[in-house]
């Protein structure tokens, strides 16, 4: 992929992110950005055509980011916010190492290797100031954004008549995440006898079959589990929903969020500040 006059104008993304989830949606939607303005996308750091490694939150390929700083090329770091549920309250031995290990690596590429920060949100930069002072690298915010002709108000919809849905849409609902989960599930068993009609609830993502049974056997007929969907229909999803519940509680700025609104769908979340 070397170009042809031998100038190194390819960007490298890591980590190679497939499946569910915002940084995953994220990726995938970047490439198809780069695509389509021309911008070359190496698909290995050691491409002699890459001249920048953007990576998105942490990578585990340390000596790659290592060995291509000495050759001169410049990494910048998309940053979201830390993994923190597993310092308050226990979330198995495994999701806690796995997660102070995760943190350990978004924090050593920001402070000994990145050359700029890209922060998600001015919540998530503060976070990381906060927590981690002394880095050099500079930094900056670049908000999330949508394509406006896939989620917008115009398009199909199937609203329901005889209740009010409140949806939830998260890439994994599990692995000490399951409290948003609760919280949607017991928003709509409060909301159910103040209302003039029925109200369920609708979660898209990945849900482990052990806690939909937990759930379905707590409150029979509250939620709808409609699983992973293609990312293309989440627009038509979005605008078959009376309000959106924003399940994460401290979420730097969730794709899911302002897809949601994009569509039309009212937003409810937490009064964290």
């Amino acid at each position: 992929m070397t170009a042809a006059d031998g100038s190194r104008n390819a960007v490298c993304i890591l980590p190679q992110l497939e499946g569910l989830g915002g940084p995953a949606s994220f990726r995938s939607r970047l490439v198809a950005g780069f695509k389509a303005r021309g911008v070359p996308v190496a698909s290995h750091p050691n491409d002699p055509a890459c001249g920048v490694i953007l990576v998105i939150g942490g990578t585990r390929r340390i000596p790659d980011l290592l060995q291509a700083r000495r050759r001169g090329l410049r990494i910048v770091q998309r940053l979201n916010g830390m993994n923190w549920i597993h310092r308050r309250r226990f979330t198995g031995i495994r999701h806690f190492l796995r997660s102070e290990a995760n943190n350990f690596i978004l924090a050593f590429i920001r402070r000994s290797i990145a050359d700029r920060i890209v922060y998600q949100s001015n919540f998530a930069r503060t976070w990381w100031q906060t927590v981690d002072r002394g880095v050099i690298a500079p930094g900056m915010v670049i908000y999330n954004g949508v394509d406006l002709n896939q989620f917008s108000m115009d398009g199909p919809q199937q609203l329901p008549q005889d209740h009010y849905r409140i949806l939830l849409v998260e890439g994994h609902l599990g692995g000490g995440n399951e409290d948003g989960l609760r919280n949607g599930v017991a928003l709509t068993n409060q909301l159910k006898g103040q209302m003039d009609r029925p109200v369920r609830l609708m979660v898209v993502g990945d849900v482990p079959q052990k806690l939909r049974t937990a759930f379905e056997q707590s409150h029979p007929g509250l939620v709808d589990w409609a699983g992973v969907v293609r990312r293309d229909d989440v627009p038509q999803i979005d605008r078959s929903a009376h309000v959106l519940f924003s399940a994460d509680l401290n979420a730097a700025c969730p794709n899911s969020v302002v897809e949601a609104l994009a569509c039309g769908l009212p937003v409810v979340s937490y009064a964290t500040g």
